[in-house]
This record gives C-alpha cells, sequence and structure tokens, in this order.
C-alpha cells in the first residue's frame, strides 16, 4: 500500500485560515528595528531654524530693553512722589 504525500487541495483550503496563518506569522518573526544610513542635511530648513532662532534672541533682547525702561520709570515715579509736599499727599 503506497501512502500519499501530504498536499493542500483546492476543497481543504479555507481564506481566514490563510489570513490567520499570516497574523501568526506576523507576531512569531523577530522585530528588526529600521536604521538611518546616511545623515539627511536640509539647508533651506536650517536657515530658517537659524532665523527663528535670531528673531527670538531679538525678541528677548527687546523685552529686557522694556523691563529695564520700566523698572527705570518705577524709580523715577518714587522719586517724583518722595519730592511732593506733604499737604499734596494728605488731600
Amino acid at each position: 500500500m503506497t501512502e500519499e504525500p501530504f498536499r493542500i487541495r483546492a476543497k481543504d483550503f479555507r481564506p481566514g485560515c490563510a489570513v490567520v496563518f499570516g497574523a501568526a506569522l506576523a507576531f512569531v518573526m523577530p522585530v528588526v528595528s529600521a536604521h538611518a544610513q546616511w545623515a539627511v542635511y536640509d539647508g533651506a530648513n536650517h536657515v530658517q531654524n537659524v532665523l527663528i532662532a535670531a528673531r527670538t534672541l531679538q525678541q528677548i533682547d527687546n523685552q529686557i530693553t522694556s523691563l529695564a525702561n520700566q523698572a527705570q520709570m518705577l524709580v523715577n515715579q518714587g522719586r517724583n512722589l518722595a519730592s511732593l509736599p506733604l499737604s499734596t499727599l494728605s488731600t
């Protein structure tokens, strides 16, 4: 008596089995992380970043100047209040 080799016949094939088998293979296969081979330099992006940094630095400088002016203004207001006669302050 001869044995037939194991064969998958079309009548035995179910489409759902292929999906399950494929999903099982996806979970069993080891995950390989991607590695970049070359560093990418984007000149236009670099120029934009430098310009944004320059504008930000200018804004910070303007804020520092503004705060210094406000502090000087408060000092001057304090001097002006101190020099007022006492009779003006009571009214």
